[in-house]
């Protein structure tokens, strides 16, 4: 599971753990980005934890440290629920060398962390597709286009539950404006 701290300073900090003190439980982030000074995420493995609630602490070298009291809580095992809506226009200009944008929102409504989701956009009839205007321009466009879902701001390869974004995918119109969005 991973979480968002924000803070002051946290750039410098050694390590983060989950904490309960009675009985002593202590769990140390496996993994951490961060992102600057006042925004880092950190990836604990919840396997065999209690449900319960837990102190985020932020650790110093020198042992001074951060504390977030009952700042997490642990519940029975989550579910990954990913949902993504794509928009297009209505209309697809079919003239030479005309773009179209579609744009796809993402949001994860689970509970635990989708590792490396991917959402892949599709054209029947081989229309080129490209994250850019430009590479679609330079003819550096694909039939199949896949991409992976980021937060902004977040970990890289991580969508934490509430995570949400948006993408866009320029394609051309022509030979036949059809185009299907789903995930990998």
């Amino acid at each position: 599971m991973t979480v968002e701290i924000r803070g002051i300073k946290l750039d410098n900090t050694e390590r983060f753990r989950l904490r309960q003190n009675n009985p002593w439980v202590e769990r140390i982030a496996e993994q951490v980005f961060v992102f600057n000074e006042n925004l880092v995420y950190a990836t604990f493995d919840l396997t065999d934890m209690a449900v319960d609630t837990y102190a985020i602490d932020a650790v110093k070298a020198d042992s001074t440290m951060g504390i977030i009291e009952n700042g997490f809580r642990v519940i029975e095992e989550g579910n990954e629920e990913l949902q993504i809506n794509a928009f297009a226009p209505g209309i697809f200009w079919r003239a030479p060398r005309s773009a179209s944008k579609i744009v796809i929102t993402f949001i994860n409504t689970g509970d635990v962390d989708i590792e490396n989701a991917i959402v892949v956009v599709e054209s029947p009839g081989g229309n080129l597709i490209a994250p850019t205007i430009e590479l679609l321009r330079a003819n550096e466009g694909l039939p199949v286009l896949e991409v992976m879902l980021q937060e902004p701001n977040g970990p890289p390869g991580i969508l934490r539950p509430g995570a949400s974004g948006t993408i866009e995918v320029f394609v051309w119109a022509l030979p036949l404006p059809s185009f299907v969005v789903g995930l990998k």
